[in-house]
């Protein structure tokens, strides 16, 4: 007997680029298997939030098309990133009295007390996105981690909300609206990824999952195998970038290859004898020559700005000096040569670059540092998400299909304000 499965997608919205990742979910084991991964140029978003909301839909689409054709199947349903500085991790507690007599407790009880206690401390603006449960207390008796089945008359939680601004959801889900794709879920894109880049006795020991995107840093700090903070810093590789081209007088597409090809995390400390080394880079006909000691000395300060950011993050977590499994580095920025030397150094905690944890693929060539927020969203939409079995034709007519749902918003949207 074959057996049965369905697909889970995760959609990474990004400033610079925007990804998506098709798993198979068997439903006999809960295993999942990537058969699908692609991404696109972004568009449309500023410091992780949308901006021009027509923008993020087409690059939505875009890589719904590549991933569609890869597949032969239409999509309907998946989970996305939400990203920005407006999330807000907060603690929360609450209590619920389960009456008298004294009796078990059940699942109801605890979804009742996580909602009271999350809606009671979050503003009415703000969207739950997630709660977290450290622990529980049953009559009195703490320290509890489940109290499924425990007899008391009353229970207390004390947790860990994370939410958005309300105004910033609305928006994402009529982006996924417009390109007919349901939103099963959102999350952000360094809480997903833990999923995926972390070990369990890593979020037991305590550890800080550190995604340095093109606009964004996201915190996430775990112990106790429970998240405990989450941040997102407004800084990222885009802002090396603009100071590559500002500072070297070159066009962003060119700092762009010179952050890529020759940037090195370093804080400007050479030695001497590299003072007059020069980096060549060809544009076009010509070759551009730039001194490495400048290069270095743009990259370095807005790198050492962001780990200030980053040190500030966790000292702001009280867990800054109780994190044994130090820090796990994700992102594009990670990919440059010398950064995890320098988190070390920044930050006094071990380092180590991100890699996808128990995770079968049939692909290949997936970039882990970059695709382990929608890898980790994929898994997320794992809990909520459908099997679509409705087929598509490779290619041109997919493309056609898929591009006529958002260019028919489009039209809608323009009607509407036509006199």
């Amino acid at each position: 007997m074959q057996e049965k499965a369905r697909y889970v997608v995760g959609v990474d919205i990004g400033t610079t680029a925007t990804r998506c990742v098709v798993g198979q979910f068997y439903d006999e084991d809960d295993s999942i298997t990537i058969v699908a991964a692609n991404e696109v140029p972004g568009g449309g978003m500023r410091k992780g939030v949308v901006s021009q909301m027509t923008a993020v839909a087409q690059s939505v689409d875009d890589v719904l098309v590549k991933v569609e054709s890869l597949l032969g199947h239409r999509l309907d349903s998946a989970s996305a990133s939400i990203n920005g500085a407006d999330i807000l991790g907060q603690p929360v507690s609450g209590m619920v009295v389960l009456g008298a007599p004294e009796r078990a407790v059940e699942e109801a009880d605890i979804q009742r007390l996580e909602h009271n206690a999350a809606v009671g401390m979050v503003p009415e603006n703000r969207k739950i996105l997630e709660t977290v449960s450290h622990q529980f207390t049953v009559n009195g008796q703490g320290g509890v981690k489940d109290p499924i089945d425990m007899v008391g008359s009353r229970l207390e939680m004390k947790g860990y909300v994370v939410s958005a601004l309300q105004p910033h959801v609305t928006t994402i889900e009529k982006t996924f609206d417009t390109v007919e794709l349901a939103l099963n879920s959102l999350a952000p894109p360094a809480l997903a990824a833990a999923r995926v880049v972390l070990t369990p006795q890593q979020r037991d020991n305590g550890v800080a999952l550190i995604d340095i995107g093109a606009a964004t840093t996201g915190v996430a700090i775990f112990e106790g195998g429970d998240l405990q903070y989450l941040s997102v810093i407004p800084l990222g590789g885009e802002q090396i970038t603009n100071d590559l081209a500002v500072g070297l007088q070159v066009e962003p597409s060119l700092a762009e290859r010179i952050k890529r090809e020759q940037g090195y995390a370093t804080l400007g400390i050479y030695d001497e004898d590299d003072e007059d080394s020069v980096v060549e880079i060809k544009d076009g006909n010509q070759t551009l020559t730039f001194s490495r000691q400048e290069i270095d000395e743009i990259i370095g300060a807005r790198l050492e700005e962001i780990f200030e950011r980053i040190a500030k993050e966790l000292k702001k977590s009280g867990l800054a000096r109780r994190l044994p499994s130090g820090t796990v580095l994700i992102g594009g920025v990670s990919h440059m040569t010398g950064i995890v030397e320098l988190a070390k150094s920044q930050l006094k905690l071990a380092a180590r670059l991100g890699q996808l944890k128990d995770v079968e693929s049939v692909i290949d060539g997936i970039d882990e540092l970059t695709f382990a927020g929608a890898v980790g969203l994929m898994m997320v939409d794992s809990q909520v998400g459908q099997y679509s079995d409705e087929p598509a034709t490779h290619g041109g007519q997919v493309a056609s299909e898929a591009l006529g749902r958002a260019r028919g918003f489009f039209h809608n949207l323009i009607d509407r304000f036509k006199p």
